[in-house]
C-alpha cells in the first residue's frame, strides 16, 4: 500500500468512524430513551442530567481516533485500547450515562466492520 493509499485509508476510516459514532449515538439514544425510568433513577441518585449531545461528540471523537490510530501502528492502537479501558474502569459509575453510546456502538459494530472491510478492499484494488 503506497503513501497516498495509506493517507486515503486513514482519512476514510476516520471519517467512517466519526459518521458511525454519530449514528451509534443516535441509535443508542433512541434505544436508551425507551428505558426512561432507569434514566430517572440515575438522575435522582446522582443529581446529574446526562447530555446526549456532549456524550455523542465524545464518543464520535473516540471512535474517530480509534479508527485512525488502529491503522497507523499497533503501538498507537494498543495505547488507545489501554486508555479507553482505563477510562471505562475509572468511570464505572458513569456507565448509565454512557449507556446510549455504548448500546448504539454495539448495535452499529457489524456495519462498522463491514464498511471498514469494504474500504480496505477498495484500497487494495488500487
Amino acid at each position: 500500500m503506497g503513501k497516498n493509499a495509506f493517507l486515503e485509508f486513514s482519512f476514510l476510516s476516520g471519517l467512517a468512524g466519526f459518521g458511525f459514532g454519530l449514528m451509534a449515538v443516535l441509535v443508542g439514544t433512541v434505544l436508551f430513551s425507551l428505558s426512561v425510568p432507569l434514566n430517572q433513577v440515575f438522575v435522582s441518585v446522582s443529581g446529574i442530567e446526562p447530555s446526549h449531545f456532549e456524550m455523542g461528540i465524545a464518543v464520535s471523537i473516540f471512535i474517530l481516533f480509534y479508527f485512525v490510530a488502529s491503522r497507523i501502528t499497533t503501538l498507537l492502537y494498543m495505547i488507545v485500547v489501554f486508555l479507553s479501558l482505563w477510562y471505562l474502569v475509572v468511570t464505572v459509575s458513569w456507565v448509565i450515562w454512557l449507556a446510549p453510546a455504548m448500546l448504539g456502538t454495539i448495535v452499529m459494530c457489524p456495519l462498522i466492520i463491514y464498511y471498514t472491510k469494504l474500504i480496505l478492499g477498495h484500497l487494495e484494488e488500487h
